[in-house]
């Protein structure tokens, strides 16, 4: 897993794209669901001037723990003149903004090495009762992106992305039963000033986005259908497998070294369990001759 160096050195994947991908790996329902969110923690920079907000997830599958990376920066300049929205109730409240301050959204999902990255400062954190499936914050970050693809600064900025985000965690994640604690508890708020101001008012971006998640989640559970199963600890382990051959023979290797194991493992218990019958006959033999030398003996 690479470090996490901050939003213009990431390399990772955009969310939606991210979404495809690890959707054609899973191998079955109870697959997906075998790797899980422990927790969630949001995170600020202090090394920009900007100090940027992301969100970084810890994650396990199999007693394997990684750390997964959420978060949205600008990207290449828009010159639509509005914030886009995926959603026509958003596009009927598009504000026009000087082409300075409006960019598409680079939404990213990337790895760290850590579960405390180096110069930034955690505001918040969520433990679960439960822990989730890592797909609900996948389909909860690409279903932002698909609402809001615009990035426009102090509206549709990463301090919007990480609140929506924890939104979506407290309330679709309800069943895990979310702790939110730590510092400042709503995301994208400084001192209790709210660092964004979105085209919609926070009801109307929650239900949008409520619902949308709800659509793609249905679908995702759907579209879960392949024969191959432990590829997302695959992609944790080694986020630069990119096809879905390679993450193939890996598995396959592993499923090998486990075989091997096991066959070893069962011929040591082999193994133990002649010489402890022959160790049971040896000490037959031995009490039956000393019986027999006794019985000899008495009847001189």
């Amino acid at each position: 897993m690479s470090s996490y160096q901050g939003p213009e050195n990431a390399s990772g994947h955009p969310a939606t794209s991210y979404r495809k991908f690890v959707l054609s790996q899973y191998g079955s329902l109870n697959d997906a669901e075998a790797t899980r969110i422990i927790r969630v923690t949001g995170w600020k920079m202090q090394d920009t001037a900007r100090q940027h907000e992301y969100i970084l997830a810890t994650i396990i599958r199999n007693g394997h723990e990684g750390y997964v990376v959420f978060e949205r920066s600008p990207g290449e300049r828009d010159s639509s003149g509005s914030i886009s929205s995926g959603s026509s109730t958003a596009s009927s409240t598009n504000m026009s903004l000087g082409s300075s301050s409006r960019f598409k959204a680079r939404d990213m999902v990337s790895f760290s090495s850590s579960d405390h990255p180096a110069d930034a400062e955690r505001i918040w954190k969520i433990e679960f009762g439960v822990p989730p499936p890592l797909y609900m914050a996948i389909n909860i970050a690409s279903t932002i992106y698909d609402c809001f693809p615009t990035y426009v600064l102090s509206k549709t900025n990463c301090y919007f992305y990480v609140h929506v985000f924890q939104s979506m965690l407290l309330t679709h994640c309800r069943d895990s039963m979310p702790q939110l604690t730590d510092g400042d508890t709503l995301a994208g708020y400084t001192l209790g000033l709210k660092l964004w101001d979105p085209p919609l008012t926070p009801e109307e971006v929650d239900q949008m986005v409520s619902a949308k998640f709800d659509a793609e989640l249905k679908d995702f559970r759907k579209s879960v259908s392949s024969d191959i199963d432990c590829l997302m600890l695959l992609l944790i382990i080694n986020p630069q497998l990119e096809t879905k051959a390679a993450l193939v023979q890996q598995r396959e290797d592993v499923v090998r070294q486990e075989r091997d194991e096991m066959h070893r493992a069962q011929h040591e218990k082999d193994r133990m369990e002649i010489e402890r019958e022959r160790t049971e006959k040896e000490e037959w033999k031995r009490k039956y001759e000393e019986l027999a030398r006794n019985m000899a003996q008495s009847c001189e």
